[in-house]
């Protein structure tokens, strides 16, 4: 199982490399390569304690430097009822269209908008996700929160997210092309189905079920 999840990690680094370059927090996308690519590296945050920035408050903001780099190596901001705004510049520097998909891997979050915004501070698209939209209305079916994104040829983009959930908020956030993410889902369920294989035939094995005490002896 270790070997597994190492080699898929290693994959997806191996994509990755073939594909970007980065300029301080900007993502340059340089070749038509599939890929999948952690954010965490290319991310500026601001908590809103108050919940009440609209999207044009946060692209003012963003305009005038209120945004912080984020220093972490992972998007994990704990237990928290404020909600958290992360954005990325990403540029499609190819003579053709990059069909990209966001990934918002933690299923509990209640709300995930998601905004990519033009330079000119106009909205291409936005999508609401979180557990607070019905399943069926999700752009794509899936566990975690995805929102395909189309970059233009030769585009800037600021990458916009709102998080906010009950509990702890966690954002682990990837771009990636759709045969990528696909190959990835697929490989996700195998694991998790190698896992419960193993607990489930654990759980069955003679030994487990000779340490089980009787009801008669309890």
């Amino acid at each position: 199982m270790h070997d597994f999840i190492a080699r898929m990690l290693l994959i997806s680094v191996f994509l990755a490399s073939n594909v970007i370059s980065a300029s301080a927090n900007e993502l340059i996308l340089s070749s038509q390569t599939d890929f999948r690519i952690p954010l965490v590296g290319y991310v500026s945050t601001y908590e809103d304690k108050s919940s009440e920035l609209s999207i044009d408050d946060a692209i003012g903001m963003i305009a005038n430097n209120e945004f912080k780099d984020h220093k972490s190596d992972s998007l994990q901001f704990g237990y928290t009822k404020s909600s958290i705004w992360l954005t990325a510049i990403i540029t499609n520097e190819t003579e053709s269209i990059i069909y990209s998909n966001l990934e918002v891997n933690h299923p509990p979050l209640v709300v995930v908008d998601v905004y990519l915004v033009n330079q000119d501070g106009s909205i291409k698209t936005q999508f609401k996700l979180g557990t607070s939209v019905p399943y069926k209305s999700r752009p794509v079916s899936s566990r975690n929160h995805i929102a395909p994104l189309e970059l233009e040829p030769n585009s800037n983009y600021e990458l916009i997210v709102r998080l906010k959930s009950g509990g702890s908020v966690s954002a682990p956030m990837y771009l990636s092309t759709s045969k990528v993410l696909l190959e990835h889902e697929h490989f996700y369920q195998i694991a998790i189905g190698m896992f419960y294989g193993l607990a489930l035939g654990w759980w069955n094995s003679p030994k487990t079920l000779s340490s089980i005490p009787s009801s008669s002896s309890i």
